[in-house]
């Protein structure tokens, strides 16, 4: 009887304590102009979606950056059809009623880009502007309040996705289109060297994925690709498979697929610490249309209950430690 009551509860609830906390930030919905958006949702493997006290954003955005460091939230750049946007803020955690205090803008203005943290600096990566690709990285230093330009990417890219290895050491540049067209590419920069190493093709050509680490693994999933079987074989379509890369061996390998096929999207990573399990969490994105679910990955794929505030695609997410917000489950 307990087996059956616990086993009630698991299918009910979250089964994850004690993790990190996504917040979702922005994007784009339906309407004749793809609306972007200005709302703040958060997310944990224990509450699932829940209601907060962060105020929404600045400015609508889709296509920007955001990024999390000692207390703040950052959020920088976005699309926007007639000027470039260099503008940067943060958000006080710790004191969210004081609302987006902005920062010294980005050097370039940016949309599609990756905005990441390591070793307590900020790099914009790449993306493009409204005439053309950007190729290059700039570092903002919190402590200074200043950007300054860095190394160039090795080549032409668009719709990347980019994550930092859990030891900060390096950076992992994955998909979007190559100079050569291609979408497998698979990069690393080392943050002391700065320094470009060519890994390992992915087994799938894949732009706009959504990508992640968790321990020695870069995980990457969906985005748009050619299916390569079934009644849609050879055509272009937002793809459900998840393969991982393991940089102890640099290997490829399969991951079980999401559920459902996604472009646009963005993923997070957490450790399930009671059962030391990986929990990752996909949420919205785009086929045929903008989605407003959510996905959760532990031994499978399984929907979240509760859906996204609207259907939406382009969104940033910041990964941030338990207790910085309160869990209103």
């Amino acid at each position: 009887m307990l087996l059956l009551i616990l086993s009630l509860v698991t299918l009910i609830f979250p089964i994850s304590t004690r993790a990190g906390v996504t917040i979702i930030l922005g994007g784009k919905t339906d309407g004749l102009f793809q609306t972007a958006l200005d709302t703040v949702e958060i997310y944990s493997p224990s509450c699932g979606l829940f209601d907060s006290n962060l105020p929404p954003l600045p400015i609508a955005k889709h296509s920007f950056g955001a990024t999390y460091l000692k207390r703040f939230v950052y959020i920088c750049g976005g699309y926007n059809p007639v000027d470039e946007m260099k503008d940067c803020f943060k958000l006080d955690l710790a004191k969210p009623t004081e609302g987006w205090i902005q920062i010294a803008p980005m050097l370039s203005g940016r949309y599609n880009f990756a905005l990441v943290t390591a070793n307590g600096l900020i790099y914009a990566v790449g993306g493009q502007d409204l005439n053309s690709e950007v190729n290059d990285i700039e570092i903002y230093n919190p402590k200074l309040d200043m950007w300054t330009q860095s190394v160039q990417l090795n080549s032409y890219r668009i719709g990347f996705c980019a994550a930092v290895s859990q030891n900060q050491e390096e950076l992992y540049i994955v998909g979007g289109i190559d100079k050569n067209g291609e979408k497998k590419r698979l990069e690393s920069l080392n943050f002391e060297t700065m320094e470009w190493t060519r890994l390992g093709d992915m087994y799938t050509e894949r732009s706009d994925c959504a990508c992640t680490t968790f321990k020695d693994d870069l995980i990457v999933a969906g985005g748009w690709g050619i299916e390569d079987q079934g009644p849609l074989a050879g055509k272009i379509v937002a793809l459900k498979s998840v393969e991982f890369y393991n940089a102890d061996h640099g290997v490829w390998a399969d991951h079980p697929p999401m559920k459902h096929r996604r472009a646009e999207f963005s993923m997070d990573s957490t450790l399930n610490h009671d059962y030391n399990l990986k929990h990752l969490s996909a949420f919205g994105g785009y086929k045929s249309g903008h989605l407003d679910s959510v996905e959760m990955f532990e031994d499978e794929w399984m929907y979240l209950g509760r859906h996204l505030q609207e259907p939406k695609s382009k969104v940033a997410i910041v990964s941030i430690p338990s207790g910085l917000i309160k869990e209103n489950c």
